[in-house]
């Protein structure tokens, strides 16, 4: 199936009053519709406090007509409604429109926001953006176009860190991954026998694009899945986002402090199975 490049571009405000309702718009688009994305963000400029900040990323992900598409943001402190929205990626342009509200215990700080984008279970794109939040709304203002933070993935090589206890729906999510065209580092599939585990897990750790934690309470007592994220922490020194942690089931177990600055996003995968 032939695929194409797919951008995401992010607006919000600049600066927020607390305990007060404001949009956030995503929107998945070919880069010649980038002009239609800006003209229909600008209808909702007094939504986003009269001082919309936009922030899209450099690099596109590859997808296919027909691919559903999940958009789920992020912010501590932050109420997001909904709180993820699915679209079928079949048009040159389509938005996501989400309302949030932050608390009135962050007047005063700066808000970051993550935005990830999902095509099943594989993070397919993260935007990071900043936003000052204040005790009362800001007096409007010209709309800001702002270099902010955005990173999208389109690498091709994912190193997969997980309990053999989840291995049913690792599985599943391996075969989706490679549905869409992405290598996909496994032990089960990239260790032969006789080689020595512990070494060559941190040769392919070292190729990967992207270090995905699939967390669970499982995960969480694996002193393996322990050895692979804190050789990850290491790496990631000089790869920008590169541990991706996901969990599927609810509550979250607490991660431990040294993961406690990463975010965990909730990827609902259900009864997944391998075949």
């Amino acid at each position: 199936m032939p695929t194409e490049d797919v951008r995401f571009t992010a607006y919000f405000p600049k600066e927020a009053a607390v305990e007060t309702w404001y949009t956030l718009l995503v929107y998945a688009h070919v880069e010649a519709a980038l002009g239609k994305v800006q003209a229909d963000a600008a209808k909702f400029k007094d939504e986003m406090g009269g001082t919309p900040r936009e922030t899209r990323g450099a690099a596109p992900a590859r997808l296919a007509r027909g691919t559903e598409i999940t958009v789920v943001p992020f912010c501590e402190g932050v109420t997001f409604n909904p709180e993820r929205i699915t679209l079928k990626w079949v048009e040159d342009l389509h938005r996501a429109e989400f309302r949030f509200r932050a608390g009135k215990d962050l007047a005063g700080a700066a808000a970051n926001i993550q935005i990830t984008v999902f095509v099943g279970p594989l993070i397919v794109a993260t935007l990071k953006g900043g936003m000052l939040l204040n005790e009362a709304a800001p007096a409007s203002t010209s709309p800001e176009t702002s270099a902010v933070s955005a990173a999208l993935y389109k690498e091709e090589q994912i190193f997969v860190s997980y309990s053999h206890d989840d291995t049913p729906v690792v599985l599943a999510c391996r075969d989706a991954y490679r549905a869409l065209g992405y290598t996909v580092l496994i032990d089960i599939d990239s260790l032969r026998a006789g080689e020595k585990w512990h070494e060559d897990l941190q040769r392919l750790i070292d190729r990967a694009d992207i270090f995905q934690l699939f967390w669970s309470a499982r995960s969480a007592q694996s002193r393996y899945c322990q050895q692979e994220w804190e050789y990850a922490l290491q790496r990631s020194q000089s790869k920008e986002g590169f541990i991706r942690p996901v969990y599927w089931e609810k509550p979250l177990v607490p991660p431990p402090p040294a993961l406690a600055d990463l975010h965990f996003a909730y990827v609902p995968l259900g009864k997944m199975e391998a075949p």
